[in-house]
């Protein structure tokens, strides 16, 4: 099960580094003829997307997957298409009201073209949801090549298209052209995928009746991952938003990563159930290869963004040290998701990223006046490392309880380690010190991981945990 977990995984990151990666490859390219205010917006905008997504959505995807991947309960392609019709006329209505609404009243900053991005940003939500609905169908039957040729035409569509609308309408254009880059490859996906609907009164109410918690899960994650920057914004300006929100794409690479393992960990542990054990093991070497591609990936980025931007703010760096391992603390909350949408606690995994999202918001408002950027920063470590405890409790008896918050304690050890040595590095300019020490860390985390690997599944328990 582990080897053709990792397999499957290889595929699911390609394609979610396509797909969520944009702003990596975007952003540089994008910068002068946007300047820091405009990525400001550019933040702002994107996170208005992600909650249009998130409603428009409706937690139907998750519903999708486990009817389609689960074999106590799997629901036949028509019916899983009257989900989606469902979900379509859906979406259409949520981006008509949010539309409508942000004519009237809109709390934005109204400098530039502040309207205009929160109506691009709103349609960008709504094909969004589109195109998170028609690749569950991938996800649900394990199809991660169809999977990576959507997230690669989404790409290939997006990169030209923000690249030809920018220069002519800033922030606008870059949210429409990333819209033109979902909308395009979700027809196509929805038009490989849809059978003729057929309206299951039972089957939708079901479907419903999963979503909705998870609805509150997906809420509060979106909170977690970005709603500081509203309050970011309030208290230091778009240009400290635009500065935070360059350092958190950045740093959120490995998070990408990670969440792509889960989006082919989920249906896997849906088709066969792992032993707490296995978990257990799963979190802890997924975590010890997070950890190396952060220590690495930090020794890159001292090289590589100074090259990228050419008016880097001295802050991004120590703020991308803080916010990179928040791959290895969220690794054994993915991990331990999937039991919870197997036995329909949704509630549980929702209860407890709501708890962790109102801790975020909290101690944000708390420290972002005397903390600035670095206080924002730690908030969210905080908040995401509380989710995963919580959830880890949740699903696991003592012994597994003290692995997952030991990975978490690794976790936010790493942040603080890195937080030193690249503000250390930015206040004495010994960027070259900074390199060979996450170099050196990197290496040996690689070593632990493939030692780990070794040990646990090419050994002689190898049938035990396959």
């Amino acid at each position: 099960m582990i080897t053709q977990l990792l397999k499957q995984s290889a595929w699911y990151v390609f394609a979610v580094t396509l797909q969520r990666g944009l702003p990596l490859v975007l952003l540089p390219l994008v910068a002068t003829d946007l300047g820091p205010e405009a990525i400001g917006l550019v933040a702002l905008g994107a996170l208005v997307a992600g909650a249009v997504t998130l409603v428009s959505t409706f937690g139907l995807n998750i519903s999708s997957v486990r009817f389609g991947a689960a074999t106590d309960r799997q629901a036949s392609p028509q019916a899983r298409s009257g989900l989606f019709a469902v979900q379509f006329g859906w979406s259409i209505a949520v981006g008509i009201a949010v539309i409508g609404a942000t004519w009237i009243w809109w709390p934005w900053p109204m400098t530039g073209d502040g309207r205009s991005v929160a109506v691009a940003a709103v349609l960008l939500g709504v094909s969004q949801s589109w195109l998170q609905m028609a690749m569950s169908t991938f996800r649900a039957y394990q199809q991660p090549v169809k999977y990576l040729s959507v997230a690669a035409a989404v790409f290939a569509v997006s990169v030209p298209a923000v690249l030809i609308l920018v220069p002519s309408f800033g922030a606008t254009g870059y949210l429409g052209g990333l819209t033109l880059g979902a909308m395009v490859p979700a027809s196509v996906a929805i038009i490989l995928t849809l059978s003729k609907p057929v309206f299951d009164r039972m089957f939708l109410r079901a479907a419903l009746v999963l979503a909705a918690p998870f609805l509150v899960h997906w809420f509060a994650t979106w909170v977690l991952v970005g709603f500081d920057r509203f309050l970011i914004e309030s208290s230091l300006g778009l240009e400290a938003t635009g500065v935070y929100y360059v350092a958190f794409v950045y740093g959120s690479v490995p998070l990408l990563i990670a969440e792509a393992f889960g989006t082919a960990w989920v249906p896997r542990f849906l088709t066969s159930e792992a032993s707490a054990m296995l978990r257990g093991r799963l979190a802890v070497l997924v975590s010890l290869g997070m950890s190396a591609l952060v220590l690495v990936g930090l020794a890159g980025a001292v090289v590589v963004l100074p090259m990228l931007y050419d008016k880097l703010d001295p802050d991004v760096l120590p703020i991308l040290g803080i916010l990179a391992p928040l791959a290895v603390v969220r690794v054994p909350h993915i991990v331990g998701s999937a039991p919870l949408i197997q036995r329909d606690r949704t509630p549980v995994l929702g209860a407890s990223s709501l708890v962790a999202a109102l801790t975020n918001v909290v101690l944000v408002i708390v420290l972002v006046s005397a903390g600035g950027l670095v206080g924002v920063a730690w908030a969210k470590v905080a908040a995401y490392a509380l989710a995963t405890v919580l959830v880890w409790v949740a699903i696991s008896g003592p012994d597994q309880r003290l692995r997952g918050i030991a990975i978490v304690a690794a976790g936010l050890s790493l942040s603080a380690l890195a937080y030193v040595i690249l503000e250390a590095s930015a206040r004495y300019n010994t960027e070259y010190i900074a390199i060979a020490v996450f170099g050196v860390l990197g290496a040996l985390a690689i070593a632990a991981t493939n030692r780990y690997f070794g040990i646990h599944f090419e050994g002689g328990g190898v049938e035990s945990v396959r």
